[in-house]
């Protein structure tokens, strides 16, 4: 386990993580990682089945730290984290498990600060998200797709304040990586 970088193509690989809390890494797998826009040298991860998420280092993935997002997420079982191109320390993230008020359901969390602070989006009645879900944003700050396991693919115009279907068909079970997206050109792959 942990997070291994190649700078020769690679053709070797050494491991990263090993200063403080680089055991969080260790601990499951790292389903997801995502390079700050502006700082490259801040990357941000999640352990799977380990210790969980959001895990931010500030120093190229040498050392970690748990960046807790609090209730209701007590599970902190982080699934997708994504960081905007066009604000700084914006940060998206998608949950593996469920933590909405029927215990069925994973929403959005949002933060504008870097992690220091969080908000909670609920998903939208009826809307059978689920779990195992993941999370892009679009050509602004505040224009999101989220595509769930359960219940189609969804947009927001508005930070999550409302949700709109946009196609019915699911992401499959580990399909958070399954989108790219070129910023700027509304084109996904």
């Amino acid at each position: 386990q942990g997070l291994w970088k190649s700078t020769d193509q690679g053709g070797t690989w050494a491991k990263i993580n090993t200063g403080a809390g680089s055991n969080l890494l260790d601990q499951g797998r790292l389903w997801t990682l995502a390079i700050d826009p502006f700082n490259h040298n801040t990357l941000w991860t999640s352990s799977g089945y380990g210790a969980g998420g959001p895990l931010k280092s500030t120093d190229a993935g040498v050392s970690w730290t748990r960046m807790p997002v609090g209730s209701p997420t007590q599970y902190n079982d982080v699934y997708s984290i994504q960081l905007v191109p066009y604000t700084p320390d914006h940060v998206l993230l998608a949950w593996h498990s469920a933590w909405t008020t029927d215990d069925s359901n994973s929403g959005v969390t949002e933060s504008s600060d870097g992690g220091r602070s969080w908000t909670n989006h609920q998903p939208p009645k009826g809307s059978s998200w689920g779990a195992g879900n993941a999370a892009w944003f679009l050509d602004n700050s505040h224009t999101w797709l989220l595509g769930s396991q359960n219940g189609g693919i969804w947009r927001t115009s508005d930070s999550g304040a409302s949700w709109t279907m946009v196609r019915n068909q699911n992401i499959t079970h580990g399909g958070i990586n399954a989108l790219l997206h070129g910023p700027g050109s509304g084109v996904f792959f």
